[in-house]
């Protein structure tokens, strides 16, 4: 699980509202963690897209290795499942194809090097989602994040000589709209058998970090939209370690705080006799396609509300950000 030491949390708890499995320092971020933690259990997202029986078939005991890719390629979608349903569909299938060909053959050494397991495991997944919505692109292994150094050219009078470097993400994903928000941040923090445990904590404050840096960023494009409107807008980390992958996202409170909750979390089997436990994974995935979804409307009205189409009211942007 992403960890943080007890001095971190102490220094973070003036800038974030925390609701995730290891830090909740707010009753409201806590019950939001237990409420994702309800819908997990219900599968929730992979329920409301109208795919979780079949998958649940699919991924079942009855039918055997040799006769899965025929059973998955000929899943037509029912009637009464929507259009992101069937798109979400062929990311499944693209999802569990890739599983069933990773686990043709059993390795002959087992790497426990961060990149083995992401990519087998991690990118297919992504890339899936991404050609699918079409308004989402993925920049694969030591993507430089472009928000964290802007930030940091500001707060260094603009003097490249004496700013810190970008951050590097290992997979970093982006709305492919005038602003190019860098929406999701993804980070391998371990291979699939030993965690460290060092850089686990560094990629959890590094996510934290750019996640932040992306809406203040976002912000300030924003100045005439509602402040009602832009903390419907969030960023999203997840991170791998070990076999685990955890969902979370971040979003505005006020101009002092941010919020950062746990909304989904799955263990990635690695033998094909536990393939039941790739629904945690498809639902995580489902949540964060929905979402991705969502995060596109928000920017359609804080669009609207910046050139005064949709006529904002109540507070503006320009009153936090400066």
């Amino acid at each position: 699980m992403p960890k943080l030491r007890k001095i971190q949390v102490a220094a973070l708890k003036e800038l974030f509202n925390f609701g995730t499995e290891n830090c909740v320092n707010d009753s409201i971020c806590g019950k939001e963690y237990l409420d994702y933690k309800e819908q997990q259990r219900k599968n929730a997202s992979l329920s409301a897209l109208g795919l979780i029986n079949h998958l649940v078939y699919l991924l079942g005991e009855d039918i055997c290795y040799n006769d899965f890719l025929d059973q998955l390629w000929s899943w037509k979608p029912k009637q009464d499942v929507c259009e992101l349903g069937k798109a979400f569909q062929l990311i499944c299938k693209h999802v569990l194809s890739t599983f069933h060909l990773v686990h043709r053959s059993m390795p002959m050494y087992i790497m426990n090097h961060e990149r083995t397991f992401f990519c087998e495991n991690i990118i297919p997944g992504l890339l899936s989602l991404s050609k699918t919505l079409q308004f989402i692109e993925f920049k694969w292994c030591e993507a430089e994040y472009k928000s964290t150094k802007s930030l940091y050219l500001n707060t260094g009078d603009y003097d490249g000589r004496a700013t810190d470097t970008a951050k590097n993400i290992d997979a970093l994903g982006y709305l492919k709209t005038q602003n190019n928000i860098e929406l999701v941040v993804v980070e391998s923090s371990s291979g699939m058998i030993k965690e460290n445990t060092t850089h686990t904590i560094e990629d959890t404050i590094k996510t934290l970090e750019c996640n932040v840096a992306a809406l203040r960023k976002e912000a300030s494009h924003y100045n005439n939209a509602t402040l009602e409107t832009f903390k419907k807008l969030s960023t999203y980390g997840i991170q791998v370690i070990k076999t685990n992958v955890v969902l979370s996202k971040t979003s505005m409170v006020n101009k002092d705080k941010w919020k950062h909750v746990q909304i989904r979390n799955a263990q990635i089997p690695t033998t094909w006799n536990d393939r039941l436990l790739l629904l945690e994974y498809l639902e995580l995935l489902a949540t964060l396609y929905i979402d991705l979804v969502y995060s596109q409307e928000v920017q359609k009205k804080l669009v609207q509300e910046r050139v005064n189409v949709n006529k904002p009211s109540g507070p503006l942007v320009e009153s936090v950000i400066h």
